[in-house]
C-alpha cells in the first residue's frame, strides 16, 4: 500500500476472551459483571447457576447505580430459565445466547432421562408379566443387550 494511503488504514482496538478457556467462577467476589456472566454462562448445573445468580444479584443490591442493569439480569433469567414449568429454577434477582442453549440442553437432558426411567419401568413389567427378553425385543423393537442393560 503506497505510503500516504497507509495513515487510512482503520485501526480498531480490541480485546478478545476465549470464555471456554476462562476461568471465571472465582472472579464473581471480585465484582466484574463481565465475568459474572461468564459465569453464569459457564454453570454446569441448575444449582450453581442459581447460586452465581444469588451472588451476583447480592452484589448488585448493594449498588444502586446497577439497579436498571439487576432488572434486565433478571428478565434475561425469566427469558432463558423459564421455558419448562418442570425444571424448578427460580429467578434470583426477581425483580446470551450459550446460557440458553444451555439451559436447552439441560431440559433435553431431563426429558431423556425420564424417558429412558419410563422405558426401564415399562420393560422390567413385561418381564415381570413372564416374558423373555426376546420376546421384549420384538415388541419394542430393542436390542436384548439394550433390554437387559434397562432391566
Amino acid at each position: 500500500m503506497p505510503e500516504p494511503v497507509r495513515r487510512f488504514i482503520p485501526s480498531v482496538p480490541y480485546l478478545l476472551i476465549d470464555e471456554l478457556r476462562l476461568s471465571v467462577h472465582h472472579l464473581i467476589e471480585v465484582r466484574n459483571l463481565a465475568a459474572c456472566l461468564f459465569g453464569l454462562e459457564q454453570s454446569v448445573s441448575p444449582s450453581e447457576l442459581f447460586i452465581l445468580g444469588v451472588k451476583l444479584n447480592q452484589w448488585m443490591e448493594t449498588d444502586p447505580v446497577l439497579t436498571v442493569m439487576r432488572k434486565d439480569f433478571s428478565l434475561f433469567f425469566e427469558n432463558t430459565l423459564k421455558r419448562d414449568q418442570n425444571i424448578p429454577i427460580p429467578n434470583p434477582f426477581h425483580g446470551g445466547t450459550m446460557l440458553a442453549e444451555r439451559v436447552n440442553r439441560w431440559i433435553a437432558e431431563y426429558k431423556a432421562e425420564g424417558k429412558a426411567e419410563g422405558m426401564a419401568t415399562i420393560l422390567r413389567r413385561m418381564k415381570n408379566a413372564g416374558m423373555s427378553v426376546a420376546e421384549i425385543g420384538k415388541i419394542t423393537g430393542l436390542p436384548e443387550e439394550e433390554i437387559r442393560h434397562l432391566i
